[in-house]
C-alpha cells in the first residue's frame, strides 16, 4: 500500500478593494473600542444625533460619518478619550448639533482610536475648521482608501476601530 502526500491548498486570501472598509479594521484588535448611536432607530431626517464612544485605552478618537449619499463627514479628529470613560459626541462642550440629513439609506459611523495624535486625513486646514463636521472633498471610496493607508502606517498595537450603522428615513 502506498501513500501519496499532497500539499494542502493555500487558504483563500481577502484583499480589500477600493473603498473597502476592511482597510479600517485592525486584525490585531489590541483593545476594545465601541460606538453606538444614541436615541431611537431608525433615525428620521431633521432629528438630532449623537454617538456614545468608549475605548478600553486612553487615546485620540477620529470619528467619520460615511453617508448613504457617498459623502463623508469628518466629525472629529484627535478628540481626547479616557480609558473606559464613555464620551457622548457631539455633546454640550463640542459647540455644535449634528442633525440627520437625506438621502434615505444606511449611514455608517466609523470610530478610530489611536495611541498618539493621528494626522488629519484632510490636512491641517480642515483640522483647524472647528467646531462642527467638515465635508470631505473626496468621494467615499477615495476617503476610505486614504484612511486605510494612513492606518496601515501605524503599529497594530497603537490603534483600533469600531463601526455602527444607522438607517436614515426621509420625512414625506
Amino acid at each position: 500500500m502506498s501513500a501519496c502526500a499532497t500539499t494542502p491548498p493555500d487558504p483563500p486570501t481577502t484583499t480589500a478593494s477600493a473603498g473597502d472598509l476592511r482597510a479600517t479594521v485592525n486584525p490585531a484588535q489590541p483593545f476594545a473600542v465601541r460606538i453606538a448611536p444614541m436615541g431611537k432607530q431608525p433615525m428620521v431626517e431633521g432629528e438630532s444625533v449623537s454617538f456614545r464612544l468608549e475605548s478600553q485605552r486612553s487615546g485620540y478618537a477620529q470619528l467619520y460619518l460615511l453617508q448613504a449619499s457617498g459623502a463623508v463627514l469628518v466629525l472629529a479628529e484627535n478628540l481626547a478619550v479616557r480609558s473606559r470613560a464613555e464620551r457622548v459626541f457631539p455633546g454640550p462642550v463640542d459647540g455644535f448639533d449634528l442633525r440627520v440629513h437625506p438621502p434615505a439609506g444606511v449611514d455608517n459611523a466609523l470610530l478610530v482610536v489611536t495611541a498618539q495624535p493621528f494626522p488629519a486625513i484632510l490636512g491641517p486646514a480642515a483640522a483647524a475648521a472647528k467646531p462642527g463636521p467638515v465635508l470631505a472633498p473626496l468621494p467615499r471610496d477615495a476617503f476610505v482608501d486614504r484612511l486605510g493607508s494612513a492606518l496601515a502606517q501605524l503599529h497594530p498595537d497603537a490603534w483600533n476601530s469600531a463601526m455602527t450603522s444607522t438607517e436614515v428615513l426621509v420625512r414625506k
